[in-house]
């Protein structure tokens, strides 16, 4: 049975937290599907990684040196939408904003899903594997049967 590809770019200026989301994204055991994990730490970095090699989802954290994680989110709307493509996004944060209400809110307006840290790998598989039924509606996403 052949795997469907699915590109995954994590963005987070912390690279303790990029090795770790990584890694826990490896140990997703989703059937049929394999994980191809792109890494960025900047915004410059998350956006050229989007514009040569498109991915299937962006994972990225908000509070980023330099420009907020929203900004990204944004700049990927846009260029899927100039594409005609769907790109699910997961927004993760563990606070530091005065406003947490606000950033939730403008994480929704930009069609993404907005996740809290430390994550919860059964949540963070959830929102990936609903990602991956996006693109991916028609194939099933159980173990196939072992043939007897």
């Amino acid at each position: 049975m052949s795997l469907n590809d699915f590109y995954v770019l994590v963005v987070d200026d912390d690279h303790r937290h990029l090795e770790l989301l990584e890694k826990i994204l490896g140990q997703l055991e989703i059937p049929n599907v394999h994980l191809s994990i792109q890494k960025a730490e900047s915004y410059d970095q998350s956006v050229e990684s989007i514009k040569v090699h498109f991915p299937d989802l962006v994972l990225l954290d908000i509070i980023l040196e330099g420009l907020s994680g929203l900004y990204i989110a944004a700049f990927i709307t846009a260029h899927a939408i100039n594409h005609d493509l769907i790109m699910p996004k997961i927004i993760f944060n563990s606070g530091g904003f005065d406003n947490q209400e606000e950033v939730v809110r403008k994480a929704k307006l930009l069609n993404a899903t907005f996740l809290w840290k430390p994550l919860d790998l059964n949540v963070l598989k959830d929102a990936v594997t609903k990602a991956i039924l996006k693109k991916y509606p028609d194939k099933p996403l159980e173990k196939a049967e072992e043939p007897s």
